[in-house]
């Protein structure tokens, strides 16, 4: 059962993050143009997140991963495990060099709408209860989803990054490690 709620909340995860691929409207860079071979999983251990997350993580696996480097263009995603397999903390990055994401919450959940009337209204209400966050980007924020916590945060227009938190509570001290999981990411792009 708990393989297949995993499973469940990880496709909702991938649709709601893979959903908006940008207006490809040119901008200006501003950060580095270059994108890491490497996955999310090689440049963040199970043992760097761990201590941000004061968790002791059992596993890491990357579930996404593509690079694209004359395009400017990556993909990666990694799941970091604990309490055997119960809670994990999934992070997400994406660039497209050109292309523009969404630069509020309203026009990320609107790129993300499924036309399924249950999971529409599921985002609706995660919009109505988000919580912005300031200083990680051109903007950021909290919103929950079933049992699931995440935190997206967009910034030199190229840039997404979503970490995704199952079975772990959307509270002060858990927001401060996330965030702090967040800037570290930032540091490798």
């Amino acid at each position: 059962m708990f393989k297949v709620k995993l499973f469940g909340v990880a496709i909702l995860f991938l649709i709601s993050a893979t959903t908006y691929c940008g207006d490809n409207k040119p901008h200006q860079e501003t950060a580095q143009t270059s994108v890491p071979e490497k996955s999310i999983c090689e440049l963040l251990s199970k043992e760097e997140v761990g201590k941000i997350m004061g968790t002791n993580f059992e596993e890491a696996t990357t579930s996404l991963h593509t690079v694209d480097a004359s395009a400017g263009s990556y993909v990666s995603q990694c799941g970091y495990y604990t309490n055997k397999g119960l809670q994990h903390v999934a992070v997400l990055v994406r660039h497209f060099k050109g292309t523009t994401f969404p630069q509020s919450a309203e026009e990320f959940f609107a790129a993300s709408k499924s036309g399924d009337a249950e999971i529409d209204a599921e985002m609706d209400k995660a919009l109505q209860n988000h919580i912005k966050v300031q200083g990680l980007g051109d903007f950021a924020f909290f919103y929950s989803q079933w049992e699931s916590n995440s935190l997206v945060v967009h910034w030199d227009k190229s840039y997404e990054m979503i970490i995704s938190m199952y079975k772990f509570d959307l509270d002060e001290p858990t927001i401060e490690k996330i965030k702090q999981l967040a800037q570290a990411v930032k540091k490798l792009f």
